[in-house]
Order: C-alpha cells, then structure tokens, then sequence
C-alpha cells in the first residue's frame, strides 16, 4: 500500500513538472512570436476554462493599460494542454513580473522559483500558507478570502439578533479559531465550532452545529466545502432550518441565506494597482498579503422569506459595512 502511495505521488510530481515545463516553454515562444521578450512585459498565468478566471484577466488588462499604458502584458492560458508539451529553463527571468491567478497557477509559477516579483491573486489564506516561495525575491499575495471583521459585521448588520455562529473547520484552518472568536466577540456573538477531517463527516457535524447555533458561517475551505460537498451542506443546514452565511455568489444562488464576496472585476482592479506599484525590475521589497478592499452581498430573498428572515437591500448593507471601514 505505501509503496503503491509513493508510486502515485511520483506520478503526480512528474505531472506537475511536464506543466510547468510546457508552461515555460510556451510563454518563451509566445514571447518570441510577439517580439516582446526585449520589453519585459508583465506575464499573467490562469486557467482560460475557469469563467471568473477570464473575467479577473480581461478586467485586469483593461485596468492595467490604463494605469500603465507603456508596459506590456502577456497572457498565458495555464489550460492550454496543447501547448504544454515541451520543456524550457528559467523563461521567467523574460518577465518584468508575473501575475497568478488561482491556486493552480501560484503552485507551478512559486515551483519555478522566479527571479521576478510575483502577485498571487484568486487564491485562498489556507493554500497560500502551502506554497514555497523563492525567499530572494519579492512576492505579494491578495487573497480571495474576505476578512474576518467584513464577515462578522455583515451578520452583526443583518442578523444582529442571532447570537450563537457555528461554523465547520479543517485541521488547517482551526488555527483560524482563536482570531475568529476574538473578532466575534466585538459584536457580542459566541462561535461554536466543530472541526471535520473528511466530508464523511458532514450530515453528523451539521447536527452538532444546528443543536448549538442560529446560523452557520462558511469558510473557503476545500476540506470543509468543494464540489462535492457544497449542496450537501446548504442543502443539510437549510432542512435545519440553520441559515447559511457563503462567501461567493455561487453559494447564495445554491441555497445560502447570504454572502459577502469580491467580483473578479473588484480583485481585478486592485491586482492592477498592486503591479502598477511594484518594482519593475529586480526583487527587492517588502513581501506583503492583502484582504480585498472592495466587496459586494449577494442575498437570497427566497430563503430569507421561507426562513422567515427580514432583511434589508443588498446596497444598503454594502453601504453599512463601508461606513464601518472594515478592510482587514
């Protein structure tokens, strides 16, 4: 059985090498082909078959060019197996610097170990703390996960009633625990939390958590909630009668109560600013991670009747939250 493991993880490693090789290659000929690679364009990495993917990029060109009319971007579509089959060495140093977009992309561009500044962006607190980064060289983070305090007083503002949150957690994030009560007790709410190792534990975590809580808060965390799970929980907690508090559209239109979430278009426009004040040439600064600054609610007025909730407009609790100027 281990050595059937350590089989499979080769596999996988060799995997990850032939991406990032045939990445490196293409980005080289790209380069070539538009006669660029002189000018150091900024060279930004996502998967074109992911939809928000596309709509953080076209936004993010469409800002950049604006901000810095003179500096060249290069776009490479991480997804584009066909032109990921070859192999190449250190084709990031023909970069001024490098934009990833997505988890996928932070992964194989941090393996390379380029000598330019990098900008994550579209990627979770928990899986920037997995990736290995290239100590020498500048690198910023902008994470997708919406702060603490934006969270806590979205339900402080919108339920202000409901008093006890649960909330489901990973091994990973319950390091996150301490923090989160400490922010939830500035609003006078109590957290109960329960931590799960597998979505085999799912059905069995939610009656714990609907025995104890008046609403479920939800983390971007794959351990907790994916794509396999993602119905069984919204689904679970609203038979509980539990409402669910999301993080993206997508869950809101699924069944949760609510969410607060950044539009690819609003990261877009930030990463934008970020590059446009990072250093062109050379590594040296301050390694830095930010929360989105701009944030959007979405709500589901269906549930919130069925549930028998009253809230009020999208806007006026977006407007809410910035006159508290909750940005970390």
């Amino acid at each position: 059985m281990a050595q059937r493991e350590k089989v499979q993880q080769g596999k996988a490693k060799s995997r990850s090498k032939k991406m990032l090789h045939g990445l490196l290659f293409f980005i080289a000929f790209f380069l070539s082909e538009a006669g660029v690679a002189a000018e150091k364009p900024v060279i930004i990495v996502s998967q074109h078959n992911i939809s928000y993917h596309n709509e953080f990029v076209e936004h993010f060109k469409k800002t950049f060019i604006n901000i810095s009319p003179s500096r060249k971007v290069v776009d490479i579509d991480l997804s584009d197996k066909a032109n990921l089959n070859h192999t190449h060495s250190d084709i990031f140093s023909s970069a001024s610097l490098i934009v990833t977009v997505g988890s996928e992309a932070a992964r194989l561009v941090s393996e390379s170990r380029p000598t330019a500044p990098v900008l994550h962006t579209l990627i979770t607190i928990s899986t920037s703390k997995k990736i290995t980064h290239n100590a020498r060289c500048l690198h910023k983070t902008l994470y997708i996960d919406q702060p603490f305090e934006r969270q806590l007083a979205l339900i402080a503002t919108a339920l202000p009633d409901r008093m006890e949150i649960g909330i489901l957690l990973s091994p990973e994030s319950t390091i996150e625990l301490g923090r989160l009560r400490t922010i939830a007790s500035h609003y006078s709410k109590q957290i109960y939390s329960v931590t799960i190792d597998n979505n085999t534990q799912l059905e069995r975590s939610l009656e714990k958590i609907a025995k104890r809580s008046q609403l479920l808060l939800t983390l971007p965390d794959t351990t907790v909630i994916n794509r396999r799970t993602a119905k069984t929980l919204i689904q679970g907690a609203y038979h509980r009668e539990l409402p669910v508090v999301g993080f993206s559209k997508s869950m809101v239109k699924a069944g949760a109560l609510m969410a607060v979430f950044s539009t690819p278009q609003q990261m877009a426009e930030q990463s934008a600013h970020l590059v446009s004040g990072m250093p062109g040439k050379g590594c040296r600064g301050k390694s830095t991670t930010e929360y989105p600054r701009n944030f959007s609610i979405a709500i589901n007025y269906r549930v919130a009747r069925i549930l028998g909730i009253d809230l009020p407009e999208e806007d006026e609790l977006v407007a809410k939250l910035k006159r508290m100027a909750i940005t970390k």
